[in-house]
């Protein structure tokens, strides 16, 4: 099992060395998302500082998805985003907020047409605020949030490849500005495949 963290524009600017130093022996970096209200997709504000981390340790990316938002716009601007950056395991759809799971579906099914994709997500999530037909989710590796031991795998999932086991780790210590950072737990053969 490798230790890792997730970082976004709360962290502020990393010091990568100091994550290493740390322990982080992975890091998964938010890509960036959509306004809510204009429907312009952005960057995070620390994706190009934090794909730095490309040189020092295994890295992936993950786009905050909203379901309500158009899905073309959303998977054409992340790939776009990433599709020249190194990664060295699967990019993440962030699934948090309530909608149609077909509009993930879709979302997950164009971007794995340029790159292997999986699905960040909590078991809340899954079971009460994604409505309709989610079977498919199984055909994609979990990310999944859950603060309880052992992490709480939502089915369809059968197993998770990366746990956010932790959104109270040492920001400090792994170079963050930010006091906590989230912490992450992934399995070797997923993160060094």
């Amino acid at each position: 099992m490798l230790q890792g963290i997730d970082v976004s524009r709360w962290q502020g600017v990393m010091d990568w060395t100091q994550a290493v130093k740390g322990g982080a022996q992975f890091a998964i970096v938010r890509a960036g998302s959509i306004d809510n209200y204009s429907g312009i997709a952005y960057a995070d504000t620390q994706l190009f500082n934090n794909a730095g981390a490309a040189g020092l340790l295994p890295v992936s990316y993950y786009w905050f998805f909203r379901p309500n938002q158009p899905v073309e716009r959303q998977a054409k601007y992340f790939v776009d985003l990433v599709l020249n950056i190194r990664r060295d395991f699967p990019v993440w759809c962030d699934i948090e907020l309530a909608g149609n799971a077909s509009t993930v579906r879709k979302f997950c099914e164009l971007v794995r047409q340029v790159m292997p994709i999986g699905i960040y997500t909590n078991p809340n999530t899954v079971l009460y605020l994604l409505k309709g037909s989610k079977g498919w989710m199984a055909d994609y590796p979990l990310w999944v949030a859950d603060w309880t031991k052992p992490a709480w795998v939502p089915k369809p999932f059968k197993s998770w490849s990366v746990w956010q086991y932790s959104n109270l780790g040492n920001g400090r210590k792994y170079g963050a500005k930010s006091k906590t950072i989230d912490l992450n737990y992934g399995k070797e053969e997923f993160i060094r495949e």
